[in-house]
């Protein structure tokens, strides 16, 4: 389940990410702008950790990080079928907050499912599976790009997303509350 979710997160939000200055210019914004909207959808990740850092304590790692997961998913087609750049804005933040969000329980959650004798090997072998999506997705949505353009490509990016919280809605299980002793038996 850890890897099936670090795989698809990181393959959808590198992916993502690493595109979102070109995919802006591709939208008719200019390079000056493109980077500052990029920089201005960033800042939204700010709260998008603390708020999530708040929620993995009172609603639970597994809501929280499926909650974010989907939110983002969301956010990713309303960004990539903005019409103007008020609607671009926008869902640019929301995308942001949420997959930012994400960061927040992932790191949270991930070494909780894993006993302690291989607590640190665990979350690292979900983290390297994670890098591959994350070496995967700038690639896939290159090749994406010209084939099915913007819209293809953020529904690569939000479907990536939903597979993510999927895993963790259907095989993940909730640790808030529960002790990491119980948690590995």
């Amino acid at each position: 389940m850890l890897w099936t979710l670090w795989f698809f997160a990181l393959l959808g939000f590198y992916g993502l990410t690493t595109w979102l200055g070109a995919l802006l210019q591709a939208k008719g914004f200019p390079i000056t702008k493109s980077v500052f909207y990029t920089i201005l959808i960033s800042l939204a990740g700010i709260p998008g950790f603390l708020v999530s850092a708040w929620l993995v304590e009172s609603w639970g790692r597994k809501a929280t990080l499926v909650m974010n997961l989907l939110c983002g998913a969301i956010a990713c087609h309303f960004y990539g079928s903005a019409a103007d750049q008020t609607q671009l804005i926008i869902a640019g933040l929301c995308m942001q907050f949420f997959l930012f969000g994400m960061w927040s329980a992932l790191y949270a959650y991930t070494p909780e499912l894993y006993p302690t004798h291989v607590r640190a090997t665990g979350t690292g072998f979900a983290s390297a599976v994670g890098r591959i999506g994350s070496l995967i997705g700038p690639y896939v949505i290159g090749v994406i790009l010209p084939a099915a353009g913007q819209s293809g490509v953020f529904a690569l990016g939000a479907g990536a997303f939903v597979l993510a919280a999927l895993a963790v809605l259907l095989l993940g299980e909730e640790t808030r509350g529960r002790t990491l002793e119980s948690i590995s038996h």
